[in-house]
């Protein structure tokens, strides 16, 4: 969401291995979080609701990943300003409506991507709380973390500014391979002084910030209810409930390392010029490697997923150790 690595238009090879790149591990990632999402329905009826969490997580990160791969947009910032690209191949030369259209569905899958976790740390609560979480809690809230993130996505509309020859010339007459006598790509502007780009940077880092806050809070309550239960529990309800508190705080590390605290850092003007960059490629590259790294905690990291999730993968039949999703 921040920097990318060259003009849409040039012929340089950092701008080509970057896309290569990019649509290689998201391409990965969608193979990797299907395989999640097949694991996850064979062990329903064993993983209960952490199942469907799971699921869910992964049908985002497909989501995700799908969206890299269709749109690519891509962020450069100038001054005041943020101009918008769609480095794909359907959307590099579309009109400007279709390409803020896309826009705005990248800015909700960063949104619901960050938010994911809270989410997943409630719901973890309720359960080792005893109070009986059912899917109606967890669907209620995911359904709410989605229409909140397109709603406040699309109001992003009143920002974008009508492009002129001003910014034409800033973003390609210096650039090797754009030709300003031809077709050049198209281009979103949204000046970051405005009233309403203050407002939403003010909401978007309290939103952000305050779904890291949600994070640390109910995972301190589950710690604490975890360690009281521990004499209560047998010693595979007791690794499983360790192997997930470790998943969940992985998955809940990837979107605040790569989405919540550079995108904060940016939009609250706390980064340093000479380090702009490098955050900038930090984060396209992490929110780009985020879902697939989700992934592979699930199916690799962990002993207990890795045992139990992979299990059905292989064709064979799980029958020894159901206790140790049966975590209420």
């Amino acid at each position: 969401m921040l920097i990318m690595a060259d003009m849409a238009c040039s012929d340089t090879l950092a701008r080509f291995y970057f896309n290569l790149f990019t649509r290689i591990f998201s391409a990965t990632s969608v193979v990797c979080n299907l395989l999640v999402l097949v694991a996850c329905q064979h062990q329903q009826k064993i993983m209960k609701i952490y199942g469907r969490m799971m699921s869910l997580a992964a049908g985002c990160n497909v989501f995700c990943s799908l969206i890299v791969i269709v749109v690519g947009m891509k962020t450069v910032p100038h001054g005041d300003l943020f101009f918008y690209f769609t480095d794909s191949p359907f959307l590099l030369y579309s009109s400007q409506l279709t390409q803020q259209l896309f826009v705005h569905v990248t800015f909700a899958t960063f949104y619901v991507h960050a938010g994911l976790p809270a989410i997943q740390f409630f719901i973890r609560y309720k359960i080792i709380k005893d109070a009986h979480a059912g899917l109606s809690v967890l669907y209620t809230s995911f359904l709410g973390l989605v229409l909140f993130s397109c709603t406040y996505s699309f109001s992003y509309a009143i920002d974008f500014q009508k492009p002129s020859e001003t910014w034409r010339q800033l973003l390609f007459s210096s650039v090797e391979g754009c030709n300003l006598d031809n077709v050049l790509p198209t281009y979103s502007v949204i000046n970051k002084t405005s009233i309403s780009s203050r407002i939403h940077k003010f909401l978007a880092v309290g939103v952000l910030c305050g779904s890291s806050v949600v994070v640390i809070y109910y995972g301190v309550l589950t710690w604490f209810h975890f360690k009281q239960r521990l004499g209560n529990t047998t010693y595979h309800a007791t690794k499983f409930n360790r192997d997930l508190n470790l998943v969940l705080t992985f998955q809940a590390i990837l979107p605040f390392t790569f989405i919540v605290l550079p995108n904060s850092l940016f939009l609250a003007n706390l980064v340093p010029r000479h380090m702009a960059s490098t955050v900038g490629l930090v984060a396209n590259f992490g929110s780009t490697l985020s879902p697939l790294m989700d992934a592979l905690i699930v199916l690799f990291i962990i002993p207990a997923f890795r045992k139990n999730v992979l299990k059905p993968l292989h064709g064979t039949t799980r029958s020894s150790s159901n206790t140790l999703f049966l975590t209420q």
